[in-house]
């Protein structure tokens, strides 16, 4: 399975001085030796970490170079705090982590039985080919917490081994309905926080957070110790009416997802991206209930990374698509 997703982060590999790259190589080593063992003919092995986990199914992409690299930066460098991490997030891999061996194969459970259970939805692409996801904890109606990360988890791995993908993702947080029960829900907060930083380093682009209320302080005051000022320094905050938060979108260009200056016509990815926009905009007009969404724009790309398709803001043609598969 090909991957295009080269990391390019605070701190490109071409720029590394020389400890850094001594740090990048040992993890290459260590990577290697999981790969390759050491003995082939030996029959036994001593049960240290690396050999409690099994043989990696695609090395090259679950360790890749990318991979390495984002532990690296997240961990300021170090080669030793980065192979903790590494190895912890083998043997998470093996449990809430799972990945499937194929795309079709990702898939929520709960989600396939009611629609509403989750809502974490790709809506499409910015200008970085980062996956915009739509989430609104008031439009879902299963509050139990490991599922939820286990859909969120299988969700951002479909879109990052999409090939329009860049390894980056962007997270739309709508507010909208947001009370005091879902304010109370302090150990999903803390469970995304640990999963993001501790299992997907350096993979969040932007969180984008539409009109949070007051209470909210509440969650993000939970989080906050879980996670690194690199991350606190990705919240976009925006309150106001849809038209006026659309209007942010479409002008504000650190959000990446501005509007295209150019005279000439609309590219594919433009007529999207005003698409994606267009839905949010549409989505924060309606009641924020389970269900309660706007169909989506027909995009080919879009419909390959949804983790469910059978839910009723899909388009109908998806539907039809699945039925002749």
């Amino acid at each position: 399975m090909a991957h295009a997703y080269a990391y390019s982060g605070p701190v490109p590999v071409a720029s590394f001085d020389s400890d850094q790259l001594k740090a990048y190589q040992t993890l290459k080593e260590w990577r290697e030796s999981l790969i390759t063992p050491s003995d082939p003919n030996s029959s036994t092995e001593t049960a240290t970490t690396e050999t409690a986990v099994p043989r990696l199914r695609d090395p090259a992409w679950l360790l890749s170079d990318s991979t390495l690299h984002r532990y690296l930066v997240a961990r300021n460098f170090s080669s030793e705090e980065s192979l903790k991490m590494l190895r912890a997030s083998l043997e998470w891999r093996e449990t809430c982590g799972f990945i499937p061996e194929t795309p079709s194969d990702f898939k929520c459970e709960l989600c396939e039985d009611e629609s509403t259970s989750h809502n974490f939805i790709p809506i499409g692409w910015d200008r970085k080919s980062r996956p915009v996801i739509y989430g609104c904890p008031a439009r879902a109606t299963n509050p139990t917490v490991p599922p939820i990360v286990h859909h969120v988890v299988h969700c951002l791995e479909k879109c990052w081994i999409h090939p329009r993908s860049s390894g980056q993702w962007v997270w739309v947080v709508d507010f909208n309905g947001f009370g005091f029960k879902e304010a109370m829900q302090t150990r999903l907060a803390i469970a995304f926080a640990t999963t993001f930083s501790n299992h997907m380093p350096e993979r969040l682009g932007r969180l984008i957070v539409l009109n949070p209320p007051s209470i909210f302080s509440i969650l993000l005051t939970a989080g906050k110790q879980f996670v690194d000022k690199r991350t606190m320094d990705k919240f976009v905050f925006m309150h106001g009416k849809p038209d006026e938060i659309v209007h942010r979108l479409n002008t504000e260009h650190e959000i990446d997802m501005y509007l295209s200056n150019d005279e000439g016509p609309e590219t594919q990815h433009d007529i999207e991206m005003r698409l994606m926009k267009e839905w949010i905009g549409k989505t924060l007009q309606l009641d924020a209930t389970p269900g309660n969404l706007p169909e989506l724009y027909d995009s080919p790309d879009l419909r390959d990374v949804q983790l469910v398709r059978n839910s009723p803001w899909h388009p109908q043609s998806w539907n039809v698509d699945k039925a002749l598969e």
